[in-house]
């Protein structure tokens, strides 16, 4: 019996892979699957959406993949091999059904399951050749979702057997799974075509997972009676950009009558973006006038021209005595090396691995983070522990993620209307005392210290998850595979976020966060399971395979079978 078994697997498994339309469709998907990851990895930013839609390409051409050899080869087992002989020669040789049926199916999964592990291997190995932003996050969470092949692998092979085993007619089980192997094929469309229609956010909930929100959170958590630092950041903050709105001012009657650019601009050059040492410097040296002027000879202009009014002498005395800037500066390290290759790797360029980790980057500013004391303040190192990390935090989820440009909010304009006048930060990263980092640094921490001055509120009436989507998680078997191959990976608010954010066609978020009775946050769970989702396909490919094997047993051996 080992002996029949071991020569009907090793026929089955060499009719399989010597096949030579087997071998071309392998090839050519394989080949096909790579470029895609290669072209994928190559475009770099946004790399969370380009990488979602990336796969449902790669699994839409691995389904072909997997129902074209289940297809084949459940129709083989069960009538094919009845129809030309084959099984009635080995019913003849006192070979059992079964034996027959696991030597036959055995070989099929290993081979379709390698397949699996080839695509899976594909997509780490070039995710990790490629210096994309947020690699771990896409190796962690996307890779898996291409298990969720293997669910759909017992589900096809299931279905078409048991019409197979029941039916023996081809045209019964060909276009039933050929229209299946189409339609999950379209999961993408059909999983979320519900949710194009309404928007679960009909209702505006305030309290949908916003990272800024929750690292405000996390860092008012860490004020108290004793420990205040951040607080009186916040504070000194408010009062610099008051001041500088104060000394930085136009006497032009209208908002822009045809200039260039007002006197907003240059405030926020200080600091949404993130130029405040650079220019505090210009400051301390009375030179800030002096530099602007030089800069705008680039276009033609001057401060005169364009109507600003700076009293750089009051804003001296300002920065001497304030909290804020006097711990950016200490925090910003000095420009080392070629300043040309640390733009290039920085944010400011292009959207990379490299802007964190590079030299003259975000990692080096923030290891130069170890405390600030002085007589205007002094920071706990709890305050100095969470700040790091919502900034590291901030950058992974806020800025890698998504395009610099539209981050740093350098956008194409006309000539009569440039708003992107101050912000050629090559110019200013090329005559800057400080690196690339640090001005990254400054725009992230500006960011988070702004949002400190509100407090943080709970909208408890918009707290709301209509039913109507959560069914559709959950009975939609288009969505519940979309799950599986989206959403395979870590469970938590974090990455349920950005898995929806990003998502190729519009889902309905569903990380709502809320505090419980100690203040601490608490997040909305999942409308759906992943590993049921999983038990619900393989466990229905299972009983549709043992519903298709009763049939298979029960079959008289006919040579010549009417279709």
């Amino acid at each position: 019996m080992k002996q029949s078994f071991s020569v009907i697997f090793k026929f089955s498994l060499l009719r399989i892979i010597k096949s030579k339309v087997f071998i071309i469709i392998s090839a050519i998907i394989i080949a096909l699957i790579l470029l895609i990851q290669i072209l994928t990895m190559s475009l770099g930013q946004k790399i969370v959406f380009k990488t979602q839609i990336a796969m449902t390409f790669i699994i839409g051409l691995s389904i072909f993949w997997i129902s074209f050899v289940n297809i084949n080869n459940a129709i083989r087992i069960a009538i094919i091999d009845e129809r030309s002989g084959l099984q009635s020669l080995q019913n003849r040789r006192g070979v059992k059904k079964s034996t027959q049926f696991f030597a036959k199916f055995l070989p099929l999964k290993i081979i379709t399951t390698s397949f699996v592990l080839i695509v899976f291997m594909i997509f780490v190995f070039v995710t990790l050749m490629y210096p994309i932003p947020l690699k771990e996050f896409v190796v962690k969470n996307l890779s898996i979702g291409l298990f969720s092949l293997i669910a759909y692998d017992f589900l096809i092979f299931g279905l078409v057997f048991a019409i197979s085993s029941k039916t023996k007619s081809l045209k019964k089980a060909l276009p039933v799974g050929w229209v299946i192997m189409t339609m999950f094929m379209l999961f993408p469309l059909l999983g979320t075509i519900f949710f194009l229609f309404e928007s679960s956010y009909d209702s505006n909930p305030k309290n949908i997972f916003n990272n800024y929100e929750i690292s405000k959170h996390a860092l008012q958590k860490t004020q108290n009676e004793k420990i205040s630092f951040l607080n009186q950041l916040s504070e000194s903050l408010e009062i610099l950009e008051n001041e500088l709105m104060e000394n930085i001012t136009t006497d032009r009657p209208g908002w822009w009558e045809g200039k260039l650019y007002n006197e907003r601009d240059i405030i926020d050059l200080f600091l949404r973006n993130g130029l405040i040492t650079l220019l505090g410097d210009l400051i301390e040296k009375n030179q800030l006038i002096t530099y602007l002027n030089y800069y705008l000879k680039n276009f033609d202009s001057s401060l005169a021209n364009e109507s600003i009014i700076i009293n750089e002498s009051k804003l001296k005395d300002t920065f001497e005595k304030s909290l804020y800037y006097q711990f950016v500066k200490s925090i910003n390290i000095p420009s080392e090396g070629k300043r040309i290759n640390n733009y290039h790797n920085s944010y400011f360029y292009k959207n990379f691995s490299g802007n964190w980790s590079k030299p003259q980057q975000l990692k080096e500013v923030i290891d130069n983070f170890r405390g600030f004391d002085n007589e205007l303040g002094k920071i706990s190192s709890s305050e100095i522990s969470a700040l790091i990390k919502t900034i590291k935090n901030i950058y992974d989820y806020e800025f890698s993620i998504n395009l610099n440009r539209d981050v740093l909010e350098i956008y194409e304009t006309d000539q009569n209307f440039d708003q992107n006048v101050f912000l050629n930060y090559q110019f200013w990263i090329d005559f800057s005392p400080y690196s690339p980092g640090s001005y990254l640094f400054n725009i992230i921490n500006y960011k988070i210290i702004d949002s400190l001055k509100e407090p943080f509120n709970i909208d408890k009436s918009s707290f709301i998850f209509d039913s109507k989507y959560a069914l559709n998680y959950q009975i939609n078997p288009f969505m519940i595979f979309y799950e599986m191959a989206y959403f395979s990976g870590s469970n938590d608010p974090q990455s349920n976020h950005i898995l929806t954010k990003n998502s190729v066609m519009p889902i309905s978020g569903f990380t709502f966060y809320d505090l419980n009775s100690e203040g601490d946050l608490i997040y909305s769970k999942r409308p759906f399971i992943v590993w049921l989702n999983y038990l619900l396909f393989i466990g229905s490919g299972i009983m549709l395979t043992s519903f298709g094997y009763r049939y298979f047993n029960k079959q008289k051996s006919k040579s010549n079978m009417i279709d």
